[in-house]
This record gives C-alpha cells, sequence and structure tokens, in this order.
C-alpha cells in the first residue's frame, strides 16, 4: 500500500487529473485497514498539534498543493474563470472526502471523485462569494 501523492501527467485533461487526485485518499480510504487509521489520526490531530502539524505537511497540504497548482495553471487557460478563488475549489473536491471518511454519513463509492469533479464547474463563478 502506498500512501504518497499520486502524480499524473500533465498531458491529460484537468478534470481527469482531478478525479485521479481526488479519488486517490478516497480509494485508500476504503480500505478498512487504511480508512479507520485516518481518521482516528485525524481525530487525534484535533487536540495534539504534533499530530495535526505531521497530518497536514505529510497528507492534507501535498495533496492541496497539487490540486491548487493544476487549478492556477487552469485559471490561466481561462478553465474555469479567472477570479476563481483556487483554495475554495480544492475545499469542494477534498473535503467531502474526509467528511464521508469522518462522519460515515454516506460511502465512499468508486463514482465519488468522479461526480465531484463533475459538478464543481458550475460553483467555479468568479466574485460570487465573497
Amino acid at each position: 500500500m502506498h500512501l504518497g501523492v499520486p502524480a499524473d501527467p500533465p498531458a491529460r485533461a484537468l478534470a481527469d487529473v482531478l478525479v485521479s487526485q481526488v479519488g486517490a485518499p478516497a480509494g485508500l480510504f476504503r480500505d478498512p485497514a487504511v480508512g479507520p487509521l485516518v481518521a482516528d489520526l485525524v481525530a487525534a490531530a484535533q487536540a495534539d498539534p504534533d499530530i495535526r502539524q505531521a497530518v497536514d505537511e505529510h497528507w492534507i497540504r501535498p495533496r492541496r498543493d497539487i490540486a491548487a497548482h493544476l487549478l492556477h495553471e487552469a485559471v490561466g487557460r481561462g478553465e474555469p474563470a479567472p477570479g476563481t478563488d483556487v483554495p475554495v475549489a480544492v475545499d469542494q473536491l477534498f473535503a467531502p472526502v474526509h467528511h464521508r471518511l469522518l462522519l460515515g454519513h454516506e460511502p465512499l463509492h468508486e463514482e465519488l471523485a468522479t461526480v465531484l469533479v463533475g459538478q464543481l464547474p458550475a460553483g467555479l463563478r468568479p466574485g460570487r462569494h465573497r
């Protein structure tokens, strides 16, 4: 099992790369040996600053940085629109995966990443929520 950050060739379409980036942690979290461990780690991070920093540095930040880089490049190409709030877009992609892991209210089904990425463009309109 590899918990590293997935890499994608830059020639792929933005949506395909984002599905891969969001789908990788969702797939890991579906693994009964990994999902509960990550949930416990996130819970422990709420009370322990050292765990919080480690989770951020080694899990959250690398994935966010890649997704943000991909989205910034896409904004430069006009997809999504200029003025897109990239950090919020990254939250929109990854937060539902973590939310489902931590609360268990809905499954982390295999199509989740595709659905999240597919629905994201409708919310990427500049200046609407500031």
